[in-house]
């Protein structure tokens, strides 16, 4: 009896001073006496900030638990009340339901770390850089182009984290190529961009070696629009440096080297007076200073944002086999706008304009994988370039995307020199695989000048390749 009496007075003296007050403090803000009471389900908490906790039990029949809180030294006392739910084996039949259910969760937390081959391909688009030090995909892929034919590629990419504490840091890339073509190219090369703790500082890189038997019809644009359509072999070696510090946000200041060595292979050379009396290799290193204001959410393939290069390079004597000091200057601006659900317009200008009568392996083209699709890589040469293009890029399903695009372009000897007649359109449409995540194999079929005219050396041109073209 006593101790029933003695429950009583002190419940009913914790009630009558709740509420007095109208409210009761958990942790550092007040809560109303009516929010901590639902029927006869009722917890009480005197502390101080962050440790209010409120424990539902029910009333009847419950024993008050009083703990003395010594460690905060404005807590006097918390007081719960609790019951000891009832104890019940599990039966045969719950054993191996529970036993299944923890067999499929073990399964579940390490199949990350065995995936086989298939996995890792068709779950490309998963980001695991967080629970991998390295998260690579490896695939061999058939390839086209019109200058080799057909031919078989591989490559090895992979991305990781610097930082994996940072969820905003950008996850590094680093991708192996390598490619055979039919008509005698051959590929091999790496690059990547790699993305430092503290996002002050990025390194990107592009090293690459390739054979080529290659149409050729000069090296001005004058020459190639009258003469008629010759062929040598080339080599080319590059490595490309690029170094970025981020000064304010979305603006970096970098350096870049640029270093190139081109050979017209030795017999190979179908008409040698198309190289107007220049020498059959040249190797040339350019030092540059680039100023980027950047705010793509993701670069590998932005949904949004800017992204602005002005690079001035520059060639020293010293530094090739040119016989003087040659210069250039790069602008490339580019615009992406997320439309709908998996829509994107993307717009890209890019320009590339410096010395007169440049060494043949410095020339501008028209054609390839990313700029004036439609034509064959070197069907137009000269000493400058600009090209304008927009990309209407649709995701459709699962990692299959759809791309309709459309530029319009020139190479030219100079400003003065440029006229309407030299100016070449590009179309055309493109599939997309998400092989990475960010990262699609590009499949283009483009369209230029004259591409339906017999005879004009313009004709359609089918690109399978890896990443965006801009």
């Amino acid at each position: 009896m006593l101790r029933k009496a003695l429950h009583g007075f002190f419940v009913g003296l914790l009630a009558a001073s709740c509420s007095w007050a109208g409210a009761t403090a958990v942790g550092d803000r007040e809560v109303p006496l009516a929010a901590l009471t639902e029927g006869n389900r009722a917890g009480f908490a005197l502390s101080g900030s962050g440790e209010g906790r409120r424990v539902p039990d029910s009333l009847s029949g419950a024993t008050p638990v009083i703990r003395r809180r010594d460690t905060v030294p404005d807590v006097l006392f918390e007081v719960s009340f609790r019951r000891k739910p009832p104890e019940r084996a599990l039966s045969a039949k719950d054993s191996i339901r529970w036993g299944k259910i923890r067999a499929r969760q073990a399964h579940r937390d390490t199949s990350v770390d065995k995936d086989n081959f298939w996995r890792k391909m068709l779950g490309g688009d998963v980001d695991r850089t967080y629970s991998r030090k390295f998260d690579f995909s490896a695939a061999a892929v058939p390839r086209y182009s019109y200058e080799g034919g057909i031919g078989i590629g591989g490559i090895l990419a992979g991305n990781y984290r610097l930082d994996k504490s940072d969820s905003t840091l950008l996850p590094s890339d680093v991708a192996l190529e390598g490619s055979v073509e039919w008509r005698g190219f051959f590929y091999a090369g790496i690059s990547g961009n790699t993305y430092f703790p503290g996002h002050k500082h990025r390194f990107s890189y592009d090293v690459y070696f390739e054979q080529q038997n290659t149409d050729f019809w000069g090296i001005s644009y004058e020459a190639c629009a009258m003469n008629p359509v010759s062929s040598f072999r080339r080599w080319n070696v590059l490595g490309n440096f690029y170094y970025d510090y981020r000064f304010a946000p979305g603006f970096y200041i970098g350096a870049a080297l640029e270093s190139a060595y081109s050979l017209a292979k030795e017999g190979s050379i179908e008409n040698p007076g198309y190289f107007e009396g220049q020498a059959p290799w040249y190797y040339t290193t350019g030092f540059g200073l680039s100023l980027q204001y950047d705010s793509r959410d993701f670069p590998l393939y932005p949904y949004q944002g800017w992204n602005i290069v002005l690079r001035p390079m520059v060639y020293p004597a010293f530094a090739g086999t040119c016989g003087r000091t040659l210069w250039q200057i790069v602008l490339q601006a580019d615009y992406f706008q997320w439309l709908w659900r998996g829509g994107v317009l993307a717009f890209d200008f890019y320009a590339r304009n410096g010395s007169s009568r440049l060494p043949w392996s410095l020339k501008q083209m028209a054609g390839g994988e990313n700029r004036l699709r439609g034509y064959y890589l070197g069907r137009y040469s000269d000493d400058n370039l600009f090209s304008f293009q927009v990309e209407l890029r649709q995701k459709l399903f699962w990692r299959i995307g759809l791309v309709a695009f459309g530029g319009l372009g020139a190479v030219y000897p100079s400003f003065s020199g440029l006229r309407a007649g030299m100016l070449l359109p590009s179309y055309g449409l493109g599939l997309r695989f998400e092989f990475k995540k960010g990262l699609n194999v590009r499949v283009d079929y483009a369209l230029g000048k004259d591409s339906w005219k017999p005879g004009s050396g313009n004709r359609g041109v089918f690109v399978l390749v890896m990443g965006e073209s801009f």
